[in-house]
Order: C-alpha cells, then sequence, then structure tokens
C-alpha cells in the first residue's frame, strides 16, 4: 500500500465518524425537543395558573389593607356609611 492510499482510507474512516457523529447528534437534538415540547404543553399551564393564584392574592391583600385603612379613616372621622357594601 502507498501512503496515498493509506492517507485516503484514514481520511474515509474519519469522514464516516465525523458523519455518524453529526446524524447521532442531531438524532439526539430532535429526540430532546420533542421531550422538552411535551413537558412545556404539561408545565407551562400550571405556571400560567399559579400566576393568577398569585395575582389573586395581591388583588386581596391590596382589598384588605384598603378596607382596613378606610374603615380606621371612618372610625376616626366617625362616619359609618356604605360600610356594609366595602365587606
Amino acid at each position: 500500500m502507498t501512503i496515498r492510499q493509506r492517507l485516503l482510507g484514514a481520511f474515509l474512516v474519519l469522514t464516516f465518524f465525523v458523519v455518524l457523529t453529526g446524524l447521532l447528534g442531531r438524532r439526539a437534538t430532535l429526540a430532546i425537543g420533542r421531550r422538552f415540547d411535551l413537558l412545556a404543553e404539561q408545565t407551562l399551564p400550571i405556571m400560567e395558573a399559579l400566576d393568577d393564584v398569585r395575582f389573586a392574592g395581591l388583588r386581596i391583600v391590596a382589598s384588605t389593607s384598603e378596607f382596613g385603612f378606610l374603615r380606621s379613616e371612618r372610625t376616626a372621622a366617625g362616619t359609618r356609611d356604605e360600610e356594609g357594601e366595602e365587606r
């Protein structure tokens, strides 16, 4: 065998391994992408629901603080009109 044949053979073997590695990497990337999409479809609605609960809690706290403030102001002023509506 000449040097040229050996170099050509080594180049072909190396090319084969590079192509094989690329194909396996592409396949793994697609598989991971599909699994991520499935997981994202399951967890994103849960995260949105948790955000809604958090904002609802913040609104409740804000309303309660406002009610307490208005009640203390009315108690100090001596008026008690529309307290039932606020409750």
